[in-house]
């Protein structure tokens, strides 16, 4: 038979791994969020090492400080964030972006 390759396709979507955990403000999100990469056939990319999505902290819709590591390699298709920190009381989102690509996670609540 004849040799062939397969390969994935280019970063096609983000997609939230794990959801974050709001916490008390000024303190680490309680569970840190874990962003992925996914190819047209929602493969989640291994190989997409320089991948780096950027996090954004949203209020009603509007960004807010967002405190710590914003932007996080991938490693094997998926970026650890791992000290991100909401100061201000409130209901949040995060919305990861890598070029115009954009997912949002789950809303989480930030208390005194």
């Amino acid at each position: 038979s004849n040799h062939f390759s397969i390969s994935v396709g280019p970063v096609d979507s983000l997609y939230v791994a794990t959801q974050p955990v709001g916490s008390t403000g000024g303190r680490p999100l309680a569970v840190q969020p874990r962003v992925g990469v996914r190819d047209k056939g929602s493969n989640v990319l291994t190989t997409a090492n320089a991948s780096a999505p950027f996090a954004t902290l949203l209020s009603n819709n509007t960004p807010s400080p967002l405190y710590g590591t914003t932007s996080v390699l991938c490693v094997l298709g998926v970026s650890n964030y791992t000290n991100l920190i909401v100061n201000a009381p409130g209901d949040y989102t995060l919305k990861f972006s890598l070029g115009s690509i954009e997912v949002i996670s789950a809303q989480f609540t930030v208390t005194v």
